[in-house]
């Protein structure tokens, strides 16, 4: 009854009112509320005035005069309370002031007045008003930051709902996405997710209008899509988030000036960050750093700078800068946030903890170890003020880094204390067993590993160990959670003895190889199902340092007992963990297919795994579930063996494989670092096999100065003399062949060996005969393993076959004609520097070797995918980026002519396809943060090349100029048609170049980048061949038919 009254105190002047600010009649509709406020006033109806405070206040906001909305709405609401005691009117004017509070950014007088309204709802004994007083004091608590809050007042709205079960509210909905929200804060992602589908599932009972039927969906649906990019399933966050931004987009569209309008545009900014959350989470931040930066822009259009929704944008941009490792541009816009932070209104702790943990980041990753520490502890204290009476995850985490930071600089206390304070907070809470009090075992584990307290470090992980073994043997699910870190906690306990042995015998270094094992094991397992970027770099760093180690043991082991069994399982456990690098980075993208196996395998294969990574099952169900796996692996093996050995398959092999396939007169030389020393493992078809510790000092500074367009000849000279002296000197005793294969780890990718020089130069024309390339035929690989395959030569009935976009003005004209959506735009693709060599190039060699070229337009993604295979040469001259932080995302970029239209070939979708070929040529490879996981976007893309069936590539080190990639590939291909071997026509090419070179062109790094990865032996082509069979015949029949004209003649 009381709502009714409510909805017939509504003066017929508010909907005339709001029909003039949808029409934008901004002055008339200005007048018209001036007006009807005096009249009422002068009446004192003051249940009809709590109507007009948000129009009042929004006409001020449309005008983006904030303040003056804020004050001309609490006048109003203070002469309502002035002149009545009616309960429901002073309810209504609270609740609807909060309302515009919100609106304009005073999230605290909007908690402050809710809290008002409550008080008053109280008094009617009026179920709505209780509930949705309840409901805004949640939603207000939410947005400030305050957890523990936001817990009480949504509880108190459901326990009402409860009490009412056979009654509807309009707000019931709402409050079941508000309890969502408190379920993913405090970490119930499952629970979340239930309460954001119940209130979906409220939706249709509600009256059908804008609000209803497209405003609220859309905002469930975005918080619906956050739980599933926290559970790793962007492919079904994804449809979740179109539709939220569709749905929000229809409502914009389909009013104007709505009370929500303002709510909406957050939640397109919500929507927009949820988007970015698919792409980062999958590593493509490329496609974040666009995302994000168009939602800084929008948000910078349609909010106050003082408002959360700047304050995000500015923060998630820079957290996405801060994982490009763009560090500066990180700062920049973290400082834009924090001086947004500063304005807004209240205390804002949960905020203040997010942006000086991404501070502690940044700085971290720069290496500025101080200033990251202090941002920590600031971090840590607004956790501590955001949610004092409990720990969630952000917060326990943040504890936890702040503890193993202090550990990191030395302070003792400090860090001893923060560990210990907080696991005695979890023991006496959770117990021994819970998980994060396991969690916590490890930290302190680290924590004292880095003081240098190795018996304390010893302790604490074998407690850890302890723990996982006794939930092992028992039947229960809880020994899931403890499968996390099990790695970690193996090799730290190995660790840990290691350091505090006074005597590293062969004896004791053998007792420490269990533990390693176990490491190596608990990896293997862990890799399987682990699909979240993040989650995946956490244990390739993990699988780093167990692998280093493992590493370390094996070669000591190697030099006290002179047995050469440790020597190879020392360079086997570096090929192991680069395959399972790569390996665990297949795991990432979800739409991921592979040439060869049908779609219903591959589903059946992602059912399954998603079944071993669901801990909610019983231990039954596990068991149940790792038995199917194995049973599927073993299907896999039998019928799609290629696919088994490249992803599942033990990836050790003997080395008596190997050296029976090295080819003959051909040393291998395979540089290693274990830890931060550098080794050069030297193999030769023989099965002699040496290993030598390398200097490694100023190699990073030489190498950048080798590859850099530097014509200064003294300082280069000198760098690659220096080279010689470190990484060719030490081992040239054991290299006898003129054949090399190199196999470069870490920072050597970004060097071309064969440019180092034996003496100094004075002129870089002499690098054509005081080089490593004047002494020896080289040619690389990514691993050994691969040279243990068998070198199986196809002949292909198809010679050549190229695609050259070139890339030129008209064709971004055209492309840019066709975008209609900004969130389209392919701005790098209107970047790209134009090809025009690399057209005529492809030209020429189609006509010399009788092939095909497709070029502009015609050099397209689909085009390329239907027409590159069974040749063999496939020329793809077109730009292409290695991307080491996201090696999968390395791509080739093909012509693009409409904005829906998918120009990039991605690392992970060549897998798919079938690139049958002797050679694929790619000679405009640009390599994005060269010096961060140096090679790393290389060896993703041979790997993947090298699966779709070529049995070699040549590529480029590093971005090279057009033109004179263009002139070496014109020496080599007439290299290849005199029949030699790749390695050897390549070598010729180059030397024929730097001949004919003069100036700067002459230095390194316009030739040594091109390499040869994999297969070396000839190419038989047969379009030379036939091409002279071609000429002959042709004489032959001219002739033939001139004596006959003769004949008839005569």
């Amino acid at each position: 009854m009381n709502n009714l009254l409510a909805q017939s105190n509504i003066h017929p002047n508010i909907k005339t009112i709001n029909t003039l600010i949808k029409q934008e009649a901004i002055q008339e509709a200005n007048a018209l509320i001036k007006s009807d406020i005096e009249k009422l006033k002068e009446t004192k109806k003051c249940s009809v005035l709590v109507h007009y405070i948000f129009p009042l206040g929004k006409i001020h906001i449309l005008n983006n005069a904030f303040n003056e909305a804020a004050q001309k709405g609490k006048l109003l609401v203070d002469f309502i309370e002035n002149n009545t005691l009616d309960a429901e009117t002073l309810y209504l004017a609270n609740i609807e002031y909060s309302k515009l509070c919100l609106d304009i950014g005073e999230l605290p007088k909007a908690y402050k007045h809710a809290n008002k309204a409550k008080a008053y709802a109280q008094q009617t004994k009026n179920t709505l008003y209780l509930i949705e007083s309840a409901y805004y004091l949640a939603d207000y608590a939410m947005k400030l930051g305050q957890i523990d809050v936001l817990e009480k007042h949504v509880r108190s709205a459901d326990s009402i709902l409860r009490k009412n079960p056979n009654s509807e509210f309009k707000i019931t909905a709402r409050v079941y996405n508000l309890f969502g929200a408190l379920m993913y804060f405090t970490s119930k992602q499952d629970s979340a997710f239930y309460y954001f589908n119940k209130a979906l599932k409220h939706i249709p009972k509600l009256e059908q209008n804008e609000e209803n039927s497209l405003y609220l969906p859309a905002a469930i649906k975005g918080n619906m899509s956050v739980i599933k990019l926290n559970q790793g399933q962007p492919s079904e966050a994804k449809p979740l988030i179109q539709s939220s931004i569709q749905l929000s987009k229809a409502f914009l569209d389909k009013t104007q000036h709505h009370p929500l309008e303002n709510r909406v545009k957050r939640n397109l900014t919500i929507a927009y960050n949820n988007l970015n959350g698919l792409y980062f989470d999958l590593g493509d931040f490329e496609k974040s750093d666009f995302i994000t930066k168009l939602a800084l822009d929008y948000t910078k259009s349609n909010f106050p700078e003082n408002s959360q929704e700047y304050f995000m944008a500015a923060l998630t941009h820079a957290e996405v800068k801060t994982q490009k490792r763009e560090f500066k541009t990180a700062l920049k816009y973290l400082d834009i946030a924090n001086k947004t932070l500063a304005k807004i209104p209240g205390d804002n702790f949960q905020l203040k903890a997010f942006l000086y943990n991404e501070y502690a980041n940044v700085y971290y990753m720069m290496e500025a170890f101080k200033e990251a520490l202090e941002f920590r502890e600031l971090s840590n204290l607004n956790y501590k003020k955001s949610n004092p009476n409990a720990f969630d995850p952000n917060k326990l985490y943040n504890t936890m880094n702040l503890a193993i930071a202090y550990s990191e600089i030395g302070e003792k206390d400090k860090a001893i204390k923060t560990a210990k304070s907080t696991y005695n907070y979890f023991y006496k809470a959770k117990g021994e067993n819970d998980y994060f009090t396991n969690a916590l075992m490890l930290t302190l584990a680290k924590v004292y590993y880095n003081l240098g307290m190795y018996n304390e470090s010893e302790i604490w992980s074998e407690k850890s160990i302890k723990l996982y073994n006794e939930k092992a043997s028992k039947e229960t699910i809880d020994r899931l959670y403890f499968e996390e870190d099990k790695a970690e906690i193996y090799i730290l306990n190995a660790q840990s003895k290691y350091q505090r042995a006074q005597k590293k015998d062969s004896l004791f270094l053998k007792q420490l190889l269990p533990l390693i094992n176990n490491a190596i094991k608990a990896l293997e397992e862990k890799k399987i199902t682990i699909t979240a970027f993040n989650d995946i770099n956490a244990l390739i760093e993990n699988n780093t340092k167990v692998f280093n180690f493992a590493k370390k043991i094996n070669l000591e082991l190697y030099h006290i007992t002179n047995n050469t069994s440790y020597l190879e399982k020392t360079i086997s456990l570096h090929e192991s963990a680069l395959y399972n690098r790569i390996r665990a980075r297949l795991n990432t993208n979800p739409n991921i297919s592979f040439s060869g196996i049908p779609s219903h395998i591959s589903k059946r294969e992602k059912e399954i795994k998603q079944t071993l990574t669901t801990k909610k099952e019983n231990l039954d169900a596990l068991v149940t579930n790792t038995n199917i796996w194995h049973t599927f692996l073993d299907t896999l093996k039998t019928h799609y063996p290629k696919y088994y050995k490249m992803r599942y398959a033990t990836i050790e092999k003997p080395f008596a494989d190997i050296y029976k396939h090295l080819p003959k007169n051909t040393t291998v030389i395979r540089y290693l670092f274990i830890e931060n020393n550098l080794y050069g493992f030297v193999l030769s078809s023989d099965g002699k096999k040496t290993i030598t510790k390398l200097k490694t000092n100023n190699l990073d500074a030489y190498i950048t100065q080798v590859s850099n367009n530097d014509n200064n000849v003294k300082a280069t000279s000198k760098s690659l003399f220096a080279l010689y002296q470190q990484l060719w000197k030490p081992l040239e005793n054991n290299i006898t062949t003129e054949k090399i294969i190199i196999i470069p780890d870490r920072g050597l990718f970004n060097l071309s060996i064969e440019s180092i020089t034996p003496k100094p130069i004075t002129t870089f024309d002499e690098l054509s005969t005081n080089s490593l390339l004047s002494k020896h035929i080289i040619s690389y690989n990514y691993s050994l393993l691969l040279l243990a395959k068998d070198q199986k030569t196809i002949g292909y009935n198809k010679d050549f076959v190229a695609f050259a976009p070139e890339f030129n003005a008209d064709m971004k004209q055209h492309y840019s004609i066709a975008i209609t959506d900004s969130l389209s735009i392919d701005k790098t693709y209107l970047n790209l520097l134009p090809q025009p060599f690399s057209v005529d190039l492809v030209k020429e060699y189609s006509r010399v070797f009788n092939g095909d070229y497709f070029i502009n337009e015609n050099a397209s993604k689909t085009i390329f995918k239907n027409e590159a295979n069974e040749h063999k040469i496939i020329h793809i001259g077109t730009h292409a980026e290695s991307n080491n932080i996201t090696p999968e995302l390395s791509r080739l970029i093909f012509a693009k002519t409409n904005e829906n239209e998918d120009n990039s070939l991605y690392t992970y979708e060549i897998y798919n396809e079938s690139l049958n070929s002797n050679l694929a040529i790619l000679t405009a490879c640009e390599t994005g943060k060269p010096t961060y996981q140096s090679g790393e976007g290389m060896i993703s893309l041979a790997h993947a090349f090298n699966y779709a069936g070529s049995e070699s590539i040549l590529t480029s080190l590093w971005e090279i100029d057009e033109k004179s990639s263009s002139e070496i590939i014109k020496f080599f291909y007439q290299n290849i048609k005199k029949g030699l071997p790749k390695d050897k026509a390549l070598q010729q090419a180059k030397l024929s170049y730097i001949n004919k070179a003069n100036g700067r062109t002459l230095h390194p790094q316009y030739w040594a980048g091109l390499v040869l990865i994999g297969d070396t032996t000839p190419i038989h082509l047969k379009s030379s061949m036939d091409m002279a069979w071609y000429f002959i015949i042709g004489m032959l029949i001219i002739i033939a038919a001139y004596f006959i004209l003769k004949k008839r003649n005569t």
